[in-house]
């Protein structure tokens, strides 16, 4: 797609986003708009009136109270603007909501066909919930002030052309060009905000990664050279940084700069072209319209800014979303009963017992759009099943398809002889999954195994047996209150693996499905690991791995050959 054509679609769907918002909360946004509205167009009547004021003065009319009335009117705005901020307000609270809540709804829907893209970098999640709703939000809001400056410069407009038409050419001409430049400058705002959030995006991910593999870079001595290429990347970004402030700030300027030339171009036509004829209460007139028409390219400046800044907001947020889809971005949130937070664990339900699993025509789909399968594999209850095969043959693609975490384009998966639907179904204490690159939370050894589960200590030291993870604990100083870290940062590779493991244990569940769970190991830890696991038939197991002592202790295995067609 060409910049312009990608242009206009980050338009239209922002503005489809910015339509739905206006109806999110109509009495908060419509009524205070109308506020806002009143607020904005006020001064065009204390223009009229400043009019009449200046004539009375010199025709000795009813100064005092045309006085009056305008300083009535500056007194309401006045008072009247908190009101508006108070009225309005409950808007943006529920705007950014909806937008928070369905990217978060996407990201953890249990239909994997409504799931979108996992966002995987932490530091790319916070300005994708906190400054990106945000952004579309103002633009909503910054739309009424917009329809006022619009309703501003017509009726200022087309009360100078009632004293003299070519004045009012005279304005408008600046204010037009104004906003012609403001639309040609538009599009270099938004493309270098893009190429300044994506250079960020980079900068924030390096330093994430380094921080989760301080061990690594350590022991590698590779922190001279980490340290060089982060300085390669903030280099970029202090680049981009500046580049996205300065055209951001260059369309107010510009509004700004022809918002002077408006004003100084209608009094000097003024004074030029009907100087003889204007009463005083005109050229006061002219003199307060000139000032407000000199607001309207900065507005309209303003306005070109924040929108390419929700363009931007929209097509970061449609990437997190299933197929890219706006309408998921939008889609209606009820309210949110509030509830006291439980207090204690959650009660673990009974496990049934040990299934039959059968895939039967199983076909699904990566990532990147290619088919895994067809694939037809039984287990019987309590068996061991290897999946193996090729790096990248799709292997992790199907196990989490079983698990209903990736799309399942055709096919059934039978638990003792019954279809059914994975993403509900595989769901503690029924399946757990240990992951290819475990995740890890920082709170304490006990909370990551237990989970908010209220297991039993002797379940739980059973599961750290089992899982060859007993001996981790001892070495920790402070045992299962040891806080792990940032992703559990304080446990290698192969010790995340096995707290991994007990934790698919903890909950006892009759089906465990595992991705590569021995990687990491060593040969005697793996040999220990299987040993433990596969003493108790009480369980159905489904990994995935090449290694041979794995192969060698399956009852079944099955080998992908590679995509379907």
């Amino acid at each position: 797609m060409t910049g312009r054509g990608r242009d206009l679609t980050d338009r239209r769907a922002s503005w489809r986003v910015v339509r739905h918002l206006m109806g999110v909360r109509k009495p908060a946004y419509w009524g205070g708009g109308a506020m806002w509205w009143l607020f904005m167009l006020a001064p065009l009547g204390v223009g009229l009136l400043l009019e009449r004021l200046f004539d009375a003065l010199r025709d000795g009319g009813p100064a005092l109270a045309l006085l009056a009335v305008i300083a009535g009117i500056e007194v309401g705005r006045a008072l009247g603007l908190p009101l508006v901020g108070w009225v309005f307000e409950p808007f943006w609270g529920h705007a950014e909501t909806v937008l928070r809540t369905n990217v978060l709804r996407a990201q953890l829907h249990p239909d994997p066909a409504r799931r979108g893209p996992a966002i995987t970098d932490a530091a790319a999640a916070m300005p994708l919930f906190r400054d990106d709703p945000e952004h579309l939000a103002r633009a909503t809001d910054m739309w009424l002030t917009l329809v006022a400056i619009g309703a501003i410069a017509l009726g200022a407009l087309a009360v100078i052309a009632r004293i003299d038409p070519l004045v009012a050419v005279a304005v408008a001409v600046p204010l037009l060009l104004a906003s012609a430049a403001g639309h040609l400058l538009a599009p270099m705002v938004r493309d270098r905000r893009a190429a300044d959030r994506a250079v960020t995006g980079e900068v924030t991910g390096f330093m994430g990664e380094v921080f989760n593999t301080v061990t690594t870079v350590t022991t590698a001595g590779a922190a001279p050279a980490l340290v060089r290429h982060l300085a390669r990347l903030c280099d970029r970004r202090r680049v981009t940084a500046v580049r996205s402030r300065v055209a951001t700030q260059l369309l107010p300027a510009v509004g700004a700069t022809t918002g002077d030339l408006a004003l100084a171009g209608g009094l000097l036509a003024a004074a030029l072209l009907v100087a003889d004829d204007l009463t005083t209460g005109q050229v006061a007139l002219l003199a307060y319209y000139a000032q407000l028409l000199a607001g309207v390219p900065r507005n309209w400046a303003a306005w070109l800014a924040i929108r390419r800044h929700a363009d931007v907001a929209v097509e970061r947020l449609r990437a997190a979303v299933a197929d890219g889809d706006v309408s998921r971005l939008i889609e209606p949130v009820g309210p949110v009963p509030f509830s006291p937070p439980p207090v204690g664990r959650h009660p673990l339900p009974a496990a049934p017992p040990a299934p039959r699993l059968e895939l039967v025509g199983v076909v699904a789909r990566t990532p990147d759009g290619r088919r895994i399968g067809p694939v037809d594999l039984t287990i019987p209850a309590g068996g061991f099943a290897v999946v193996t095969g090729r790096v990248g043959v799709g292997k992790t693609t199907l196990v989490r398809a079983v698990l209903g975490l990736a799309p399942l384009v055709t096919g059934e998966i039978r638990w003792d002889g019954r279809a059914v639907d994975p993403a509900h179904w595989m769901t503690p204490p029924r399946a757990a999954y240990v992951a290819q690159v475990p995740t890890l939370f920082s709170e304490a050894l006990d909370d990551n195994l237990r989970l908010g589960w209220d297991v039993a200590d002797a379940d739980l030291e059973y599961a750290l047996e089992a899982a060859a993870a007993r001996e981790i604990v001892t070495t920790l100083e402070d045992g299962l209150d040891t806080r792990l870290g940032p992703r559990g940062i304080r446990l290698s590779g192969g010790q995340a693996h096995r707290v991994a493991a007990a934790r698919a244990l903890v909950a006892g569940s009759a089906l465990i499905i595992a991705d590569d769970l021995s990687a990491a190991l060593d040969a005697g830890t793996e040999a220990a690991l299987l040993d433990r696991l596969l003493a108790d038939r009480d369980r159905t197991m489904l990994v995935v791995s090449h290694r041979p002592a794995v192969l060698d202790r399956a009852d079944v295995v099955l080998h992908l050959d590679g995509p379907a067609d």
